[in-house]
């Protein structure tokens, strides 16, 4: 009787440890656990000399956003093929200044920025509101390039909204498209953000200071054929990525987090001159992203011209 009794405790205590599991997760919104696979993995210790905006006031049950300036990793290679970044080089193009050259689009385009300066529990991390989410970071990509002379379809599609397992499928059926319609695309660029957390589960945005003050910083995701696509552009559209990060270094410092290749396509394989950028994380704020953006136009022209 009392092995029985002694079980059954141990069985009630293991409920109850169970049950506090979801407490203990839920703080953070449930988009992060949705995002997970589109981010940036990153060891905590990047996350040096953190700080919160004071004027901010917390609701309850509120975390406040964190603003870190993250090193900047010039190249970094999850496959297993050896890659020496400094050989590889990119190959320009010719093409016609008076037809489209850059095709934009967002593969997760409901991806939002943050305006309150903190989160909580219901904090979806999502936005239909093209002021709100990446398609504002893309707008102010696609505008600035038009400015410099390139001509720029941006495609406002939200492919995450209509399947968010399927978004990657659509976003490259969509890129095809354009490019039967516009053989003169030669450059794809996808901008997404990243989803940064702390281990106190605090989210973390990525400031650089530029000659447009307070920036979000960008991240590059070069894809590979590792695991199975077929994709023999893989390395030009890594050197493109490796081009961009570099010219943005040369505006501001930190401006570029770096470029990271991983087994992964991500729907790269659709075209040569497809890089996927990650403009800020979910805890920068618009005017952040789109300083980046409108940096991010100056780096690229300086990458793809002849002259």
């Amino acid at each position: 009787m009392r092995q029985k009794k002694e079980r059954l405790y141990l069985c009630l205590w293991a409920l109850a440890v169970l049950a506090l599991v979801p407490m203990i997760i839920g703080f953070l919104p449930s988009s992060v656990q949705n995002e997970a696979s589109e981010n940036t993995d990153l060891p905590e210790d990047v996350f040096q000399n953190q700080s919160e905006d004071e004027e901010i006031i917390l609701p309850d049950n509120a975390s406040a956003i964190v603003q870190a300036e993250l090193p900047m990793n010039s190249f970094i290679n999850n496959t297993k093929y050896k890659v020496n970044e400094k050989s590889l080089k990119f190959t320009k193009t010719d093409f016609d200044k008076n037809a489209p050259l850059v095709l934009i689009i967002h593969t997760y385009g409901t991806q939002s920025y943050n305006k309150e300066g903190f989160i909580t529990p219901t904090s979806t991390l999502k936005s239909e509101n093209e002021k709100e989410n990446v398609i504002c970071a893309g707008k102010a990509f696609a505008e600035a390039l038009e400015e410099i002379g390139i001509k720029t379809i941006h495609d406002k599609t939200l492919f995450d909204k209509i399947s968010y397992s399927g978004a990657y499928n659509l976003s490259v059926n969509a890129v095809r498209e354009h490019l039967n319609k516009y053989p003169s695309i030669k450059y794809v660029v996808d901008i997404q953000r990243d989803s940064l957390f702390n281990q106190k589960g605090n989210c973390v945005k990525t400031v650089t200071n530029t000659e447009k003050g307070k920036t979000a910083q960008i991240a590059f995701i070069a894809g590979s054929d590792e695991n199975g696509a077929d994709f023999p552009s893989w390395k030009d559209n890594l050197a493109l990525s490796l081009k961009i990060s570099e010219n943005l270094s040369k505006i501001s410092k930190k401006l570029s987090r770096g470029v990271t290749l991983n087994p992964s396509g991500y729907g790269q394989y659709a075209s040569k001159g497809f890089i996927t950028v990650k403009i800020g994380t979910a805890g920068n704020t618009q005017t952040e992203a789109e300083n980046a953006a409108e940096l991010l136009a100056k780096a690229f022209y300086s990458s793809i011209r002849n002259s």
